[in-house]
């Protein structure tokens, strides 16, 4: 292993900066016992790294579950590509000549992330994920990666150390990531940042740039773990049969700015609504969502949006002199592009009531990275209901001799009401799209549906769209 060769002289310097400081004259023997710490986390993590593409990732399991940008490897929040042949990508552990299949599991397009499965017949090196709520400002992180593609084709990738130098930092989809000095650099992406134990905070990606060029300015940016975490139950069995994964909103809440500086303000509350059914009342002052105190949108937006579509969370708001415990599920799918500060959603009514708050609001942006168009059909013409329930009346069927033509309408008829799609509750257009990019045509999927009050079930056939 060539470990030592590659520790760059950044390592040494960032270990002699934060040794311990003695009264002593005896300061050396503190030095290198640091610098010595700091080369035993490399070799302990260093096998885990994985090259894949032009960037960077990591692998977090001896089953070989590893972790990338979704910017690194943006074909894998589907399963099958246009043919419907399985989607694969060849990867290298490091040291290692030998390319191995990585598989997609789940992606969060916004987010930044995704989730691959490389396959193995033996255990693969791994490092954990780390608690990264005990992330605190000065910790020591250690990246790997391959910036500028320095190792070319091989698998040797670079090791660079500095600081956390802020905790919470909301970047849009980096709604609430780490800001590190650690040199990061393209090719670094999807790569690591590690603490002093060797656990995994979180997954390099964004830097921030000056002057158009594409290098490190001391600002990386890096997706917490514990935000990563909460997205693992989903990305490995995502409802319905999708593997890819969104952020989410509380249908029905618009908030605003609050004054008194204590959270933020309930601004409005659609009746009938997510967030009606969950408690919450205008004029109320939302304090902490979970555990976390908030201040400002920005607050409120980055720590929600570190929960997956579908989850339910509990926040704390003041009414008056009272404290109110709430709980609602975040049921509006927001939309996958990276670059718009507000988490837009992907529903013209939501977002309009949403963000009705002037100062709480923005033009969204063209999708730097696009997701592909579901490449199969339902065969079966739909609108929403507008319950805040959720499904979608049938009002029609394709016509004889389209493609998309299935053996929908031997079961279902107009006016039925879809409800759920292999289970998976369907209330947002954008959720069915997601479905579809989990199959290929001739897989069949389960319609639960309604006729005059009872519930039926169909089986249906997917054609290619």
């Amino acid at each position: 292993m060539k470990t030592a060769a590659i520790i760059p002289y950044a390592l040494v310097a960032a270990a002699a900066l934060f040794a311990p400081q003695s009264a002593s004259t005896q300061d050396a023997p503190a030095e290198n016992s640091v610098t010595a710490e700091l080369k035993a986390l490399v070799d302990k993590v260093y096998p885990a790294y994985v090259l894949i593409g032009g960037g960077s990732g990591v692998c977090i399991s001896s089953d070989g579950y590893m972790l990338t940008n979704h910017h690194v490897a943006d074909s894998a929040v589907a399963k099958y590509d246009a043919d419907g042949k399985p989607i694969e990508l060849l990867v290298r552990m490091a040291g290692k000549g030998k390319p191995l299949t990585a598989r997609p599991v789940g992606g969060d397009p916004r987010g930044d992330i995704v989730l691959l499965k490389i396959e193995s017949e033996e255990p693969l090196p791994f490092t954990p994920l780390a608690d990264s709520d005990e992330v605190r400002c000065g910790d020591i992180a250690v990246a790997i990666g391959n910036p500028f593609m320095l190792s070319g084709s091989g698998s040797e990738p670079s090791v660079s150390a500095g600081v956390v130098s802020a905790v919470g930092r909301y970047q849009g989809g980096y709604s609430d990531c780490f800001q590190v000095d650690a040199p990061v650099n393209p090719g670094n992406s999807g790569g690591p940042s590690f603490n002093i134990k060797g656990e995994i905070i979180g997954i390099n990606g964004r830097i921030l740039t000056r002057h158009g060029q594409r290098y490190n300015t001391g600002a990386g940016y890096v997706i917490s773990a514990n935000q990563i975490k909460r997205f693992m139950e989903s990305f490995k069995a995502q409802p319905g049969g999708a593997i890819l994964v969104r952020h989410a909103l509380i249908s029905g809440l618009a908030i605003c700015h609050d004054k008194r500086l204590e959270g933020v303000e309930v601004h409005a509350v659609r009746p009938g609504s997510t967030a009606s059914h969950a408690g919450f009342e205008k004029g109320d002052i939302v304090t902490h969502v979970a555990q976390y105190a908030i201040k400002g949108w920005r607050g409120f937006y980055g720590k929600v949006c570190t929960w997956p579509l579908g989850a339910e969370v509990d926040f704390t708001v003041k009414r008056g002199a009272e404290e109110i415990q709430l709980k609602a599920r975040l049921d509006v799918p927001v939309k996958h592009n990276q670059s718009p500060l507000l988490p837009h959603v992907d529903d013209e009514e939501e977002e309009s009531w949403i963000f009705q708050d002037g100062n709480v609001r923005e033009a969204d942006q063209p999708n730097m990275f696009a997701i592909p168009a579901p490449r199969v059909a339902l065969g079966i013409r739909m609108r929403p209901t507008g319950n805040w329930q959720g499904g979608f009346e049938v009002v029609g069927f394709p016509k004889a001799g389209s493609s998309y033509v299935t053996n929908a309408n031997e079961s279902l008829k107009e006016g039925d009401v879809v409800t759920h799609l292999n289970g998976r509750p369907m209330k947002y257009t954008a959720e069915f799209a997601d479905c579809m990019l989990g199959f290929k045509p001739g897989d069949k999927v389960k319609i639960t549906y309604t006729r005059d009050g009872a519930t039926a079930e169909a089986e249906v056939t997917l054609s290619k769209a």
